[in-house]
């Protein structure tokens, strides 16, 4: 990553957190109000987007800007499940109060299922 150009730091995690969230790049540029051609380039890195493009896409991905931008996060087991991801993208920035209260509905679910 040591001298890695932005633009494809940002690329890498602008593809991995649509692909953990189960959009294609089209899908994205919609939800986005965006232009797929935007979306490719920013994934492959030929693009410096604004402050502003980078913000609509965490907004979109259900995480903060920081959180979109933090290169040096450990990375998500690539072999975990796509909805495991999403909710671990999702729960992260998320206050502890609220990861718990997450945890407890999760747990309550799986008892009441495996008890049915």
């Amino acid at each position: 990553m040591a001298g890695e150009p932005i633009e494809e730091l940002l690329g890498r995690r602008v593809r991995e957190m649509r692909s953990c969230a189960g959009l294609t790049q089209a899908g994205l540029a919609e939800r986005a109000g965006l232009a797929f051609e935007t979306i490719s380039r920013v994934e492959r890195g030929k693009a410096r987007p604004s402050i502003g493009l980078v913000a609509q896409l965490a907004s979109v991905f259900g995480v903060s800007l920081a959180r979109l931008l933090d290169f040096d996060q450990e990375a998500i087991p690539a072999d975990l499940a796509p909805d495991l991801r999403r909710l671990v993208i999702l729960l992260a920035d998320q206050p502890a109060q609220t990861r718990a209260l997450a945890l407890e509905l999760v747990n309550t679910l799986v008892e009441h299922r495996s008890s049915s």
